[in-house]
């Protein structure tokens, strides 16, 4: 579930989620390789500490930034002013990410224009969900703490809700054909990705029971 937040706070749950489930089964290998064996324990505690400063790293490189921001917006929210935010429009632009795809494929960062106190108008920075599709409400959250301002309590649409945007509006109307057009060229992809993570979930699950429950 996208998290109603700003890009640049948010991180893969996914991600973290794949990390945690890789530590637990190289400990569910580890015991059960010791309760079937009787192979050196200092060399597999070895490998398990291996692992785990591998992980701290691996985290600490990957969410920095995020915890840094997380941080200053707690503090925004913490001692600033809160405001009644409505958000009044929203914008878009395309990019292409060269890291993740071999072949360029387009992507849209989306920012939010927010109307609050007197006749003031914020622009957030680009956010972690899709306004058009996510968005239950305008109405949202504004701190402003010396120069800083930080818009959050975005509402997220429930299922079967109307989006609260115009339908007709020109940018609502470009965006849900682009979604259109980007499941059709990428179906096949997201259809090999959901089997390959069932299947994997489905082998580790299975050699916890093998191991663990079936004697």
């Amino acid at each position: 579930m996208k998290k109603m937040c700003y890009a640049e706070e948010d991180y893969s749950f996914l991600l973290f989620l794949f990390t945690i489930f890789i530590n637990i089964f190289c400990i569910f290998y580890v015991v059960s390789e010791l309760s079937t064996s009787k192979q050196d324990l200092y060399s597999y505690i070895g490998i398990l500490c291996i692992l785990f400063i591998i992980d701290i790293f691996y985290c600490m490189i990957l969410y920095k930034n995020t915890i840094k921001n997380r941080i200053k917006y707690a503090k925004i929210k913490k001692e600033g002013t809160k405001y009644q935010g409505i958000i009044t429009s929203f914008n878009y632009d395309s990019y292409t990410n060269w890291y993740m795809d071999t072949a360029t494929k387009e992507y849209f960062a989306y920012t939010l224009n927010i109307a609050y106190g007197d006749n003031s108008i914020f622009k957030t920075p680009i956010i972690a969900f899709n306004p058009i599709n996510d968005l239950g409400s305008k109405e949202c959250d504004i701190y402003v703490y010396n120069s800083q301002v930080y818009a959050t309590g975005f509402k997220k649409r429930k299922i079967g809700e109307n989006i609260i945007w115009d339908e007709n509006d020109e940018s609502v109307r470009k965006a849900t054909r682009r979604k259109k057009i980007y499941f059709e060229q990428n179906k096949e992809g997201i259809i090999i990705a959901g089997v390959f993570i069932c299947a994997v979930v489905g082998i580790v699950i299975y050699q916890i029971i093998s191991n663990f429950f079936i004697k």
